[in-house]
Parts: structure tokens; C-alpha cells; sequence
């Protein structure tokens, strides 16, 4: 049986800091920062404007290891804030406690910190589903009208990696083999059977703080449809539609149709897979998010 989890496994956003002398304060804390259990690295300067400092920080949480990325511009006024970007699903509650208490308090300072979770900006959050133990391979189709990109990219190991949509867009999804990127870093998961794919959308500027997430967003995934790789193997498909299935994915192959999608639609029907009518979206989705509570100030 197929076990579904939804992840929040990705949040970037930025707070700003209101006057210079903040800026200089947290500029000059950056560079004297130093805990037993957190390395800080600078990470070089970001070739992408407004940002140009940024610094990785290291955590090591009683044996649990997990980073947060903190860009900032300490040189130009007018770019009065911050921008911070970690895994809450990784981090954990424990771990986002630490990121409180020892970064944001002691280089943000309190007040900021007490204004994230309200004030700040979310600038892209990244919800997965995982499938575990799901029987066959299967390919993900976007049916918004505007989406007609899609990719099939090879990997070393395992299934290859779907892309759907634009990486260049706000929003924009990808499939791949999750039990074969835990393997390439030495992780063996060994209480299931069948395959571990994980499902991945990435959205940006949504420009709303923490508070707002779970009300101002809705499951990314509700204009998705599933297919199982049987149909690769479907004769009433002609070889080039499969092949192009195969090598390219669903959407930029039906896009390359024209005025045949419609008849290949009905063609694909029989390998259509319900994989979400089981989900609750919004009782998960409110559940994943819950851990950003840590910032939430006590009243």
C-alpha cells in the first residue's frame, strides 16, 4: 500500500531592517558570530542583485546536521532587509528553536525576530508529496492551459527526473527518485517496498509572512493528473507520441500535437492513476506547516 506524506521542505523569505545602524549592527555580527555547534561559512558574493553577501550556517543539533542560507547587503541603504532560506521539514521544531535562539536573536536581535513570523515576506516555499512504496512509475502532467514545457532528464541512478513547468516561473513542479538521492548520500531505507518518488513544487513571490501561508495558498497540485508508464508501452499510442512521452514528458509532448491533443487525452485515459483523492490537503498541509509556529511571539 502506498504511504503519501506533504512535506514543507523549502522557505525563503526577507524582513526589512529598518535603519543603517541595524544594517551595520548585523553586518558587523555576521563576522564576529561564533557558537560551539553552528559553523558560519561566507559563501562569496551572489552575482544576482539586490543580494551580494551571503553566508551558510551549519547546525549540529545533538548529532542532527542542517544549514540555513542568510543573504544581506550591507554596502547599499536602500536594500533594508535580509533574506533567510532553510527546510523546515528537515530542520524540525528543535532545530528551528536553535535558529531562533542563537542566530536571529543574537544577529538579528529580538525585535526583528519577533517580527517574522507576522511581517515578513515569503518568497517561495517549496511542498512536496512523497509516494512510498508506490507499485509503478508514473508521469505527472500539468493541465493549466499555459504550461507546455516539461523535461526528462537522465540520472545516474535510479528513475529519471521530470520537470514540469518553466524554471524560470513562479511556479514550477519536479518528479524524481527519492529513495536514489538518499542512497547517493549513504542513507538505506529498508521498511518498504515498491518505490519511493517524490513529487516537488517550487513556488515563488508569494509575498506573504507566516501567518498567511496556510489561508493564501492553495495545493499546487490540484490541475495535476497522473499516468502510469504502462502507457509507453500502449499500441493504440503511436511510437512517437510514446517516445516523446519517454524523452520529454507529457506536457511538451502534447503541446508538439496541436489540434490531436484532444484524441490523445482520450487515448491516455486507461493509464490515468488517482494518486491524490486520498490526500487531505488542507488538514496535511496545515499539519506540515505548523513547525513555522516556532516563530510565532508569545503574547
Amino acid at each position: 500500500m502506498t504511504q503519501t506524506r506533504v512535506l514543507l521542505d523549502k522557505i525563503s523569505f526577507t524582513l526589512p531592517v529598518d535603519t543603517i545602524e541595524l544594517q551595520n549592527n548585523i553586518c558587523d555580527s555576521v563576522g564576529e558570530f561564533k557558537h560551539d555547534s553552528i559553523m558560519v561559512k561566507y559563501k562569496g558574493r551572489d552575482n544576482t542583485p539586490p543580494y551580494y553577501k551571503k553566508y551558510q550556517f551549519d547546525f549540529n543539533l545533538d548529532g542532527k546536521e542542517f544549514s540555513m542560507d542568510f543573504w544581506f547587503e550591507p554596502r547599499v541603504p536602500s536594500v533594508n532587509y535580509f533574506r533567510c532560506e532553510f527546510n523546515p521539514d528537515h530542520t524540525g521544531r528543535d532545530g528551528l528553536r536553535m535558529i531562533r535562539d542563537t542566530v536571529f536573536k543574537e544577529i538579528l536581535g529580538m525585535s526583528i525576530t519577533r517580527n517574522i513570523y507576522f511581517n515578513c515576506k515569503t518568497t517561495r516555499i517549496d511542498r512536496t508529496i512523497d509516494f512510498i512504496g508506490i507499485e509503478d512509475y508514473f508521469y505527472g502532467y500539468n493541465t493549466t492551459r499555459n504550461t507546455t514545457k516539461s523535461k526528462i532528464i537522465p540520472t545516474q541512478n535510479g528513475y529519471p527526473l521530470q520537470e514540469i513547468g518553466s524554471k524560470k516561473s513562479d511556479c514550477y513542479s519536479k518528479l524524481y527518485d527519492k529513495e536514489a538521492e538518499l542512497l547517493s548520500r549513504g542513507i538505506i531505507l529498508d521498511d518498504f517496498s515498491g518505490l519511493y518518488l517524490r513529487l516537488e513544487n517550487l513556488t515563488r513571490k508569494l509575498n506573504i509572512p507566516f501567518s498567511e501561508i496556510v489561508t493564501q495558498t492553495e495545493n499546487p497540485f490540484r490541475h495535476y493528473k497522473f499516468y502510469s508508464s504502462s502507457l509507453l508501452r500502449d499500441k493504440n499510442l503511436d511510437k512517437h507520441f510514446r517516445e516523446c512521452v519517454r524523452d520529454t514528458g507529457i506536457n511538451h509532448t502534447l503541446a508538439s500535437v496541436g489540434n490531436a491533443k484532444l484524441d490523445y487525452l482520450e487515448l491516455m485515459e486507461p493509464h490515468e492513476i488517482d494518486l491524490l483523492s486520498d490526500i487531505h490537503w488542507e488538514k496535511e498541509w496545515l499539519k506540515a506547516v505548523q513547525v513555522l509556529n516556532v516563530f510565532r511571539p508569545r503574547s
